[in-house]
């Protein structure tokens, strides 16, 4: 085995190499010729591209078309515009230096280094842009936060760097022979860096692939939703693991080695990822069973809402507040949720409202009833129904049941239309809404004063009437 000083032997000896190049190049009169040729080029090709920009956003201003094809529109003009500022960069150099050669400015006859190091950047250039154009529709949203991005241009700048000095294939070689330990195995390093990159870009084109499928099952209205669920969940996990044997085959690694991993994966499952996995698994007991269903109404805990999401690990509820609740999965697997929409979606709801003794009831409860079945979300069948719910102090309370088949909507506006409703037909017919009254009986004979003295009379203080006395 290659001690490590053996194998990074070529790093001296790679860097006395190009000092030996560039140094007598930047001390002569060429070099700074290319030089100049170069920043022409890259300012030439800086303004065609400028241009290109312009006119996909005059383009987009001019001619308001829908989101799908904004995406393909955008990634077309994206590379478009890298790919000009290259093929400008790259033409505009080359006329440069053939007019210096024709001129005697330049030497005749083979490519000035400097020169052709510059077509190497603006060719790697235009890769890049092709790259990240790709990756950005691949990935979406999640490649806008600049880490990734970031990351790959490192990857690539890096990789080009090698191969323009020229030394990536003994770079290469040398990490070959570094070897990682692995179980009774070993694996190289430039087998470990090509399979995490190959398995990156895999899983990157499956999470893309699978996202297609996904938005085309979830479309489907002739799947009940539950089920799309599981089939976009299946395709996904599918592909994925799919992705990662195929690329770590491809990349050269002995899916052997995948053993350790899985003995890895067992005990830290059996120690402390236990709730990890049982809520994985209770969320694809849920979509199967429709135990609970995606716009269902629940009841958890205190809390009321309707489920939203049902994720891999937690599903959302959501109240007509606005509030979401992330509960686990696995509580709707072990504990007792009420569910308002399991074999029948309809929820019932009601509504009390007293009137006085005197008050014609039978005519009141027509009324009542009337006012329900006009509601639009009142179902007509099962129908509403008006009984007297109870005697009170001064009014004969009747209560009013009725069915929705949107419970997830609520019931206080529904209710308020109601009342409001109620309202107005009993004023209009002069049925009586009682409310609290207090009744003043004085006992013992009372004096009556003339009306024409009231005026001469001291006014009796409130505080000198008392209940069940006469005022004196």
């Amino acid at each position: 085995m290659p001690t490590t000083e053996s194998t990074l032997n070529f790093i001296p000896e790679f860097l006395r190499d190009i000092a030996g190049r560039v140094l007598p190049q930047l001390m002569s009169e060429h070099f700074w010729i290319q030089f100049a040729a170069v920043a022409l080029a890259v300012f030439i090709a800086a303004g065609v591209s400028a241009f290109v920009g312009k006119k996909h956003a005059y383009w987009r201003s001019k001619n308001r078309i829908s989101e799908k094809f904004n995406r393909p529109l955008d990634f077309f003009f994206g590379i478009c515009s890298g790919v000009a500022f290259s093929l400008a960069a790259a033409l505009v150099l080359s006329l440069c230096v053939n007019i210096l050669q024709k001129t005697g400015m330049l030497a005749a006859g083979g490519e000035p280094v400097f020169a052709r190091v510059a077509y190497s950047v603006f060719y790697a250039w235009a890769l890049i842009i092709i790259i990240l154009q790709v990756l950005r529709v691949m990935i979406g949203p999640k490649f806008e936060n600049g880490a990734i991005e970031k990351g790959v241009k490192i990857v690539f700048w890096v990789l080009a760097v090698l191969q323009i000095a020229g030394i990536l294939g003994n770079v290469v070689d040398a990490m070959h022979e570094v070897a990682i330990p692995i179980g009774s195995g070993s694996l190289s390093l430039w087998s470990a860096m090509v399979g995490v990159l190959t398995v990156a870009l895999a899983l990157v084109v499956a999470n893309w692939i699978a996202g297609l499928i996904e938005r085309r099952i979830m479309v489907n209205g002739d799947i009940e939703v539950n089920l799309r669920v599981v089939i976009s969940r299946v395709c996904r996990v599918g592909l994925l693991t799919l992705a990662v044997l195929i690329s770590l085959s491809f990349a050269g690694v002995d899916l052997t080695i995948l053993s350790v991993f899985g003995g890895a994966i067992g005990v830290g499952l059996g120690f402390g990822l236990q709730k990890i996995a049982s809520n994985y698994v209770s969320g694809f007991i849920i979509l199967l069973d429709r135990s609970v269903r995606i716009g269902d109404l629940v009841e958890v805990g205190a809390f009321q809402g309707v489920v939203t999401k049902i994720n891999t690990r937690y599903s959302v509820v959501r109240n007509l507040s606005g509030e979401e609740l992330v509960v686990p999965n696995e509580m709707f697997v072990t504990s007792s949720v009420k569910n308002f929409s399991g074999s029948d979606r309809a929820a019932t709801g009601s509504v009390e409202v007293g009137i006085a003794y005197e008050a014609n009831v039978d005519r009141a409860l027509e009324i009542l009833l009337d006012i329900m079945k006009s509601q639009p979300r009142v179902m007509q069948t099962p129908a509403p129904r008006v009984v007297i719910s109870g005697f009170g102090e001064s009014e004969i309370m009747l209560k009013g049941v009725f069915w929705v088949r949107d419970p997830e909507a609520g019931v206080g506006s529904l209710k308020s239309a109601i009342f409001r409703e109620v309202l107005r037909r009993f004023d209009a017919e002069n049925i009586e809404i009682p409310y609290a009254k207090s009744e003043v009986k004085l006992s013992g004979a009372v004096a009556l004063t003339p009306a024409a003295n009231v005026e001469s009379q001291p006014a009796v203080k409130p505080a000198e009437v008392k209940a069940g006395q006469a005022v004196k």
